[in-house]
């Protein structure tokens, strides 16, 4: 079946919103750094609003399309890079890694490289 131009447009474009929102997060859920410990608004940060968001990207990653996927998967790295991210803790980033990483890792894994996207 043949994409409608537009449709790859759209999507593209709530991945660049997406991973904007990764980086304003913290601006109306304020997070402070405590020494390495997961505080409860960090945990609620994370888990209302960077981990939907990462899991959404994900879907993405695993688009047939290959523009589709490949933003998807340069917008997930460069939201997990940004530096409001840094200021997670330890066992933040093992919950990034549990739900969104090693899944979607899995994932890509299991889906057979297209004649297509090897070229």
């Amino acid at each position: 079946t043949k994409e409608h131009p537009q449709n790859t447009f759209f999507v593209l474009k709530s991945l660049e919103l997406l991973q904007q929102f990764v980086t304003v997060v913290p601006h109306f859920c304020p997070l402070q750094k405590d020494n390495n410990v997961q505080s409860e608004q960090e945990k609620d940060a994370l888990q209302l609003y960077w981990i939907p968001t990462f899991q959404y990207l994900c879907l993405l990653c695993r688009d047939q399309r290959y523009e589709i996927q490949s933003h998807a998967i340069q917008s997930l790295q460069r939201a997990l890079l940004s530096p409001q991210l840094c200021i997670l803790s330890p066992e933040s980033w093992v919950t990034v890694f549990d739900k969104i990483l090693f899944p979607l890792l899995v994932e890509l894994l299991k889906t057979p490289i297209k004649e297509s996207l090897s070229k």
